[in-house]
């Protein structure tokens, strides 16, 4: 029953216990009764009026997924709520996902709170919008996108381990869209956005009949070793979208090398240095590149005892079929080794 009927129906009661009254109290107490009654049918009123002009709610199941930054983002659930509500909204409809009652907008504004969940899918802890050195990076943030207009979002991201999942939200106040009477309709204009038009973006919208749009990464399969003082083992390798500017339909080859000297050569006897443009990958199409300087791998010295346990990036165009061959070699080419991976 709903509130307006609720006091209508306490209004009716009132009425039937005046007339009652009046049958059995005469002209004082029926004036009496039907003050009684004035005050009760205000009070109902007014609390009608209290609860029908409350700003208005709706959450939303979203349960969709896309890919960015080594994460795989799951939007759990959105809600949104008006914002500076000044007048009563009309009659409510149920909307999809958690169930909570909409009404036409009557705010100038709409809170967005937007549940999140973090897989980190690489071997190595991180935080969403952070770079490699901890620092917030505006291209690893998401925004909102409300009919073409980018809105700002305020996240509060966790640091997530290797292959964990780890929750996290985000919020942002929007205006209201112009021709749009419900929050409902407010929520299916709205797409999560990660990345630029000129990098590979993850698109992830709220209406539920919307597909993501998304580039999924993949483990590469690996663990080889070669080489001796020092050996070089393929611990772990991925392949995902380029997320930087003007490297859309490019991928980046992530490969964590361990090199480990042991006694027995004269590189690791002497200690010698393998740098970043030291370690390279080429194509099946042999196109040759050298880790990027977005490599954690840098101008690492080994010596009998070291070992370094690093990430290097190659940055390559779309996967071609067949194999792919890792070089490591120093700088006067005392070592040269190689092998290969299959993307």
């Amino acid at each position: 029953m709903t509130s307006k009927a609720i006091g209508i129906a306490a209004a009716s009661a009132s009425v039937v216990a005046l007339l009652v009254g009046c049958a059995h109290r005469g002209p004082a107490s029926a004036a009496s009764s039907t003050s009684s009654a004035s005050v009760t049918e205000s009070a109902a009123a007014s609390t009608s009026s209290a609860s029908s002009s409350a700003p208005a709610t709706v959450s939303r199941v979203v349960n969709k997924t896309g890919w960015y930054d080594g994460f795989a983002i799951t939007v759990d659930k959105v809600t949104a709520s008006e914002q500076d509500s000044s007048s009563a909204p009309s009659t409510s409809t149920n909307s999809s996902g958690l169930s909570s009652e909409t009404s036409p907008i009557v705010g100038p504004s709409i809170r967005f709170d937007i549940d999140l969940s973090y897989q980190d899918m690489v071997n190595a802890t991180h935080v969403p919008g952070q770079d490699k050195n901890g620092d917030p990076d505006p291209d690893r943030t998401g925004y909102l996108e409300v009919n073409g207009a980018v809105v700002k979002l305020d996240f509060d991201s966790p640091q997530v381990a290797p292959g964990a999942k780890a929750p996290g939200s985000a919020t942002a106040s929007i205006k209201v869209p112009k021709n749009m009477t419900s929050l409902d309709d407010v929520i299916d204009s709205v797409t999560l956005v990660y990345g630029q038009t000129d990098a590979n973006q993850t698109k992830i919208p709220f209406a539920g009949g919307s597909a993501v749009s998304s580039l999924e990464p993949r483990g590469i399969p690996v663990g080889q070793i070669v080489g001796t003082s020092p050996s070089i083992e393929l611990k772990n390798a991925y392949l995902w979208p380029s997320y930087q500017k003007g490297e859309k339909d490019r991928y980046e080859l992530w490969v964590e090398i361990l090199a480990q000297c042991t006694p027995g050569g004269s590189f690791c006897g002497d200690g010698g240095f393998i740098a970043t443009g030291a370690l390279s990958v080429t194509s099946p199409t042999g196109k040759t590149v050298v880790a990027d300087a977005r490599s954690d791998w840098d101008d690492e010295l080994l010596r009998i005892g070291d070992n370094v346990d690093k990430w290097a990036v190659f940055v390559i165009d779309a996967p071609a079929k067949g194999d792919y061959t890792v070089r490591v070699r120093d700088d006067h080419n005392t070592i040269d080794i190689s092998t290969v991976i299959t993307l």
